[in-house]
């Protein structure tokens, strides 16, 4: 017979795991949510309240008129509504504060220079902050802003990084993690457009 503690001790120490698990605390899953490993809202932003466009930061142009669910866009231009997005396009959502995304930033500019459609969402995050990274690293494709991460249940995202290509208003690909070179999004819309 089994003593009762050691059954007691052993749920714990699974539920605790399961715990960790379920919230991504670990940067080498492979699953969309917990890619980056880094908290929806991180304690550092506590400036992240409103969205403001940012002059500087990249416009938001050629988009589709939004309907009421529009995000407003961090730069210049209207809001744009991801439902309304015909695509296929590359949505990234991003925000400055997460440090896997300031490696796959780059990245994603690179497919944009190549006349990649992109159009980034940048989560939980001060207007100020995310114009300053995209500054910083020379990126200059258009993001809308999601302060109050109201994406997360449209997409199905957990924490940023999350990228995905939507093709009429829906999700049709979810990359299993943090992109790290132009080639990987190339093969992604290969597959989606056959």
């Amino acid at each position: 017979m089994i003593p009762k503690n050691w059954m007691i001790q052993r749920f714990i120490v699974v539920g605790l795991g399961a715990v960790l698990l379920l919230t991504g605390c670990s940067t080498a899953a492979t699953d969309v949510g917990s890619a980056a490993g880094t908290p929806v809202n991180p304690p550092s932003s506590p400036e992240a309240v409103k969205a403001e466009q940012i002059e500087s930061a990249p416009a938001c142009v050629g988009f589709p008129e939004s309907g009421e669910r529009g995000l407003p866009c961090l730069g210049p231009g209207p809001d744009v509504d991801i439902a309304q997005l015909s695509g296929p396009i590359l949505v990234s959502v991003w925000a400055s504060w997460c440090e896997p995304c300031r490696d796959e930033l780059p990245v994603l500019q690179k497919w944009f220079e190549s006349d990649g459609p992109l159009l980034g969402i940048n989560v939980a995050d001060s207007s100020a902050a995310a114009a300053d990274l995209l500054s910083e690293l020379d990126v200059d494709f258009p993001s809308v802003q999601d302060v109050d991460s109201r994406t997360r249940i449209d997409l199905g995202w957990v924490g940023p990084p999350f990228n995905g290509i939507i093709e009429n208003g829906v999700v049709v690909y979810r990359f299993d993690r943090p992109i790290s070179s132009k080639n990987q999004i190339e093969k992604a819309f290969q597959q989606v457009t056959g």
